[in-house]
Parts: structure tokens; C-alpha cells; sequence
């Protein structure tokens, strides 16, 4: 995502998406794949989400969750850990191992799904008033373009040190990891792609965006095969579990 922003088109059409709220989007802190989810139970198959009430964002993966057959409920963070004791819901897709941990998760749910293709990243944002943005000078705009910036390298260090750390406690507490199946993550990326091409077709500002995003994801995909992911995995692979 941070490469589709700063070296792609990423940024350009996020400015002229927001132009019309006479709003300048700036990335700013943000985090590498979250969990798959917490659920009480096993998810073998994608036949598994027929039924299944999973809190989770309404938005696009809302929807991914409505297509396998579940239900999304939207429910404030402070209240998903008496929706999971009061049986309102059967699963929760939140942050990951730090910030679930706090909340409790692992006491209610046994089951921590893996990997979280529901939300691979997720950036928090910066907002300025267009014409306040125009009264800085540029060192003052620079000064801010490098607070974001650090601000994201900051928030992503910090979360792959924290939940190293607290994946091993909940683990040790008696949480369970289950890795989902390629089968059924083939048929959640399914379901996704029929997602996006629902909304393609009824915004063409989204249809430009879409297909500027999959086009460059497919370039970086072929390139993250040949480098990163055979070279984590070979690494992973001669290291204790």
C-alpha cells in the first residue's frame, strides 16, 4: 500500500478523490496484516461462514463475509466481549495479538484464525483543510510529509514488536491457532474480487481506482513471489516454531 502511495498512483487519486471535500489525505501511522479473526469454532471450509455472525467492519469486507454466507455485525470494541459471552456474536476479526489480548479475546473465543486476508493493512490518516494546507509554506508541508511518514514506519515497527510478544501469552493462555485453508481463502478472494466488481460497476470513480490498484497489486505480487515471500519462508522454515 505504502508503495502504491508514494510510487505509484496511489496518492494522485487519493487527492483528486477528496478534492471535492476540499480535503489533502496524507498517509500516516499504520499496520501490517491483522488476524484473520477469533472464532469459537473451527473454520475448515468456506461452507463453515454459512450462518456465522462475525463482527467485523460493515464496508468491503462486511460484504466478503455476506457473500460466504455469514452475517457482519458492527460492533464498538469496548462491547465485543459480552456479544461473544451473550452469544450476539460467533466470531471477531479486531487488530491483532496485542491489541485482542487487552480486550479479552482469547478468553471467550478459543480459536485465532490465520493468516487475516480480511484486512492485509490498514492505515490510519491525516486530513487537512485544502486552503489551511495551501497557507503553509512548503518546509512547514515537507516538515509534516516526514511526521506522517515516520509516524508509519514508528506504528509498524512497533506493532511487529508487540505482537511477537503477545502472540506467545495468548498461546500460553490457551488460545489455539488455526491456519485457514488455501481453499477457503481461494474462495474469500473470490468472493472480494465480486465485491469490487459490484461496486466498479456502480461508481466510476471506484472502477478507475480498482483497476489502477489491481494492476500495480498484480506487478508487486509477482515481484513479493520472487523476493520477499521465498526468502521469509525459507528463513521461517530453518527457524524453532
Amino acid at each position: 500500500m505504502a508503495v502504491w502511495y508514494y510510487y505509484g498512483d496511489g496518492l494522485k487519486l487519493w487527492e483528486e478523490t477528496y478534492a471535492p471535500f476540499n480535503l489533502v489525505p496524507r498517509l500516516g501511522p499504520g499496520f501490517a496484516p491483522q488476524m484473520g479473526g477469533w472464532f469459537r469454532r473451527k473454520i475448515n471450509t468456506i461452507g463453515d461462514f454459512k450462518g456465522l455472525k462475525m463482527r467485523m467492519g460493515t464496508g468491503l469486507g462486511g460484504r466478503v463475509i455476506s457473500r460466504a454466507g455469514g452475517t457482519a455485525i458492527l460492533t464498538p470494541a469496548a462491547e465485543i466481549y459480552r456479544a461473544f459471552e451473550r452469544g450476539v456474536i460467533d466470531a471477531a476479526e479486531w487488530v491483532g495479538p496485542h491489541d485482542d489480548e487487552k480486550l479479552g479475546f482469547h478468553k471467550v473465543a478459543k480459536y485465532m484464525h490465520v493468516p487475516g486476508v480480511l484486512e492485509m493493512e490498514a492505515n490510519n490518516c491525516l486530513f487537512i483543510n485544502k486552503a489551511k494546507w495551501a497557507e503553509l509554506s512548503p518546509s512547514y508541508q515537507a516538515m509534516l510529509r516526514g511526521a506522517c511518514s515516520y509516524a508509519q514506519v514508528d506504528m509498524l515497527a512497533g506493532y511487529d514488536a508487540k505482537n511477537a510478544k503477545a502472540i506467545s501469552r495468548v498461546v500460553a493462555a490457551g488460545a489455539q491457532l488455526v491456519v485457514l485453508t488455501p481453499e477457503t481463502l481461494r474462495a474469500l478472494r473470490t468472493a472480494l474480487e465480486q465485491v469490487l466488481d459490484e461496486e466498479s460497476a456502480k461508481s466510476e470513480q471506484f472502477k478507475k481506482i480498482c483497476e489502477n490498484w489491481r494492476a500495480f497489486r498484480a506487478e508487486q505480487h509477482r515481484w513479493f513471489a520472487i523476493a520477499d515471500a521465498r526468502t521469509e519462508m525459507s528463513v521461517y522454515s530453518m527457524s524453532s516454531t
